[in-house]
């Protein structure tokens, strides 16, 4: 991987695959098989996939990222030994950061810090959270605790 070490965004909520960024904004992911048999010192196999992403975020079978004009994508055909996927897809709305769970819902904060939710694909539409507190970054363990705690 150019720039090996140097990932400014990395995500490992895939079924033992690891996603992410680096300061080029050029994307990454690194397939189960690599993670699983990695070894101490060893070089990784990084698979670097067509875009530039400020922010990439994975689940078993997808990948949603947001590039730095805050533009949502959608990566389809994302598999744990094929983590490269297979094409792009622009999805409506403007997102400063997001995350993907494994259950496939998807959250997101905007620049201002309004927090959004959608599930999947099939959902068109984004659907605020309303908070007492705007967000700055987002973790999806974070935003639940958040959720149940306000």
């Amino acid at each position: 991987m150019e720039g090996e070490g140097l990932l400014k965004q990395i995500d490992a909520g895939g079924a033992q695959f690891i996603s992410g960024a680096n300061m080029n904004d050029d994307i990454f992911c690194l397939p189960e098989q690599a993670t699983v048999s990695a070894k101490d010192g060893s070089a990784l196999p990084w698979n670097n996939i067509a875009g530039k992403l400020k922010y990439y975020s994975c689940n078993t079978n997808s990948c949603w990222g947001v590039n730095s004009a805050d533009d949502i994508f959608y990566r389809f055909s994302v598999t744990p030994s094929s983590c490269s996927g297979s094409r792009w897809q622009q999805v409506e709305g403007k997102l400063a950061m997001i995350e993907v769970g494994s259950d496939g819902s998807v959250f997101g904060v905007n620049s201002v810090g309004d927090a959004y939710q959608r599930y999947y694909m099939k959902h068109l539409l984004w659907s605020l959270i309303v908070m007492i507190v705007r967000l700055e970054k987002l973790s999806l363990r974070v935003f639940i605790l958040l959720n149940l705690c306000l």
